[in-house]
């Protein structure tokens, strides 16, 4: 959606309210909305420490733990890193203040990187060697076989196509694989533009760019030497030397400061959406060190197509396999000379593409319910939620019509239904649930149960997927006849 230019994003959301005011749900106009890049990053991670139980401390009460995770999510367009810098880091740009609960916040780095999602970050690769054909001599035109260290060697070409829309605008041309590792990585890595001008280091000196005429430039615009970089102080860079990642734009440092206290440790990294797909094609352990994807590219990238097809392929990969190589080479562009991650000696823990979800949807309704005014009461085997503002709808016809928000999630549409929410001095409570209207407000009634009760007696319980007392709400009403999932619940655009 953030790709989309304004009209077009306009017409769809106005279909999305269309849809959404005929619906039996509980909405207004302005709830459908798409958020920004930085609420995707921050909602990511955290969803990502919600399902890692990083957000408890002993005892299961909120709180940030040292095992808090920094977030990587890929997307088609955009890829979101977020993380909490460590002890004795100051961030300078890009924080985003968290309520993690009502009375639990975290400030976090967070940086939404437009365009570089998988989709547009290969096709950054593939434009870049359309150039370099053409400054090499290759006339560029429709049908045109251009050779692609990316693609293995014996690549059918009917599987190669790719229209430009830069180098070459509107041209459809066939790469033909080399199979050259490690001038694919080359490729990859120079679409990070790391020696884009970082604001953020100490008195940059401007970089080498061509002056207007009435600047002083020659006619041809040639570029101006302006010398090197000064140094930095260790304090403020991060392990590229620079407070920058890719394109120029400021990153708080992922390790320590010098001086920062023993206790301190480097962020560590969940990794999730495109990261598990490629993780999962490669055959990796879903916790390694970065260093082994790097390897494990540089093998794929080094095969035949045949090889790769018996090494990795499958029926359900069959369609994407002539681009792991090129997707594979991005991804640890994007990680090792983007962001700086030390590849052999930062672990990153990638998620299953299947079962417990990761992603910003679930952490938008963990942030959005600690939002609400909700009353949390617990008197034996029974916790009720009491709305402290009145409200005419009936919850039951909020929660009945569930099922038609997560349809409408699903394909990619949607919207900022904030509904069905709650809250208590702890945070989130699950449980299994009726839902039942008074005039004074909605009270839903659960029953925890008794590992729950006994482990937290008189807190509600906020524990993740797997422990103690965790179940699911279960919201009875008309419209669908009922919906299962986590309620309180908020969705919001994409």
């Amino acid at each position: 959606m953030r790709i989309l230019d304004a009209s077009s994003r306009a017409i769809a959301l106005s279909e999305v309210r269309s849809a959404m005011s005929a619906s039996p749900f509980l909405f207004q106009p302005d709830w459908a909305r798409v958020i920004a890049g930085e609420e995707e990053g921050v909602f990511g991670w955290l969803s990502a420490n919600y399902v890692r139980n990083s957000l408890l401390a002993s005892g299961g009460v909120p709180a940030l733990s040292n095992a808090t995770i920094g977030a990587l999510d890929l997307g088609g367009a955009s890829t979101q890193i977020t993380f909490l810098p460590p002890q004795g880091v100051d961030i300078m740009a890009n924080a985003f203040r968290l309520g993690v609960t009502d009375t639990l916040f975290a400030t976090v780095y967070t940086h939404s990187f437009l365009y570089y999602g998988q989709n547009e970050g290969t096709a950054r690769i593939n434009e870049l060697q359309l150039v370099a054909a053409q400054s090499n001599g290759t006339n560029v035109t429709s049908g045109s076989v251009v050779p692609h260290p990316c693609f293995y060697v014996g690549t059918p070409l009917l599987s190669t196509n790719y229209t430009s829309y830069a180098a070459a605008p509107g041209i459809t041309v066939y790469f033909e694989g080399t199979g050259n590792a490690s001038e694919c990585a080359a490729l990859a890595a120079a679409t990070m533009q790391r020696g884009a001008y970082c604001l953020t280091d100490p008195k940059p000196t401007p970089p080498a760019v061509p002056l207007p005429q009435s600047m002083g430039a020659s006619s041809d615009g040639r570029r101006m030497a302006m010398g090197a970089l000064p140094p930095v102080p260790v304090i403020n860079v991060n392990a590229s030397g620079s407070t920058c990642s890719l394109n120029g734009v400021y990153q708080a440092p992922l390790a320590p400061p010098v001086g920062a206290p023993a206790s301190a440790q480097p962020v560590s990294f969940y990794a999730f959406s495109g990261y598990s797909r490629l993780w999962e094609f490669l055959r990796l352990p879903y916790t390694v060190p970065l260093s082994n994807m790097s390897d494990a590219v540089t093998a794929l990238c080094g095969m035949s197509f045949a090889v790769a097809n018996a090494t990795y392929g499958t029926a359900d990969n069959a369609a994407f396999l002539p681009s792991y190589c090129l997707i594979g080479s991005f991804v640890d562009a994007l990680l090792r000379v983007g962001y700086g991650i030390n590849a052999s000696g930062t672990v990153v823990t990638v998620a299953a593409s299947v079962g417990t979800p990761v992603s910003y949807a679930t952490g938008a309704m963990l942030f959005y319910v600690n939002t609400l005014p909700w009353q949390l009461n617990m008197t034996g085997n029974t916790t009720t939620v009491v709305r402290t503002t009145v409200m005419s709808e009936d919850v039951a016809r909020v929660a009945g019509g569930m099922g038609a928000v997560i349809a409408l999630l699903v394909v990619g549409t949607i919207v900022g239904c904030l509904c069905c929410r709650g809250r208590s001095a702890g945070g989130l409570t699950k449980g299994g649930a009726a839902a039942a209207h008074r005039e004074d407000g909605y009270v839903v009634t659960v029953s925890p149960t008794a590992a729950a009760r006994a482990s937290q007696p008189g807190v509600p319980d906020w524990s993740g997927p797997g422990s103690p007392g965790g179940v699911a709400m279960t919201a009875v009403g008309g419209g669908s006849g009922g919906a299962t999932g986590y309620a309180p619940v908020a969705f919001v655009a994409r």
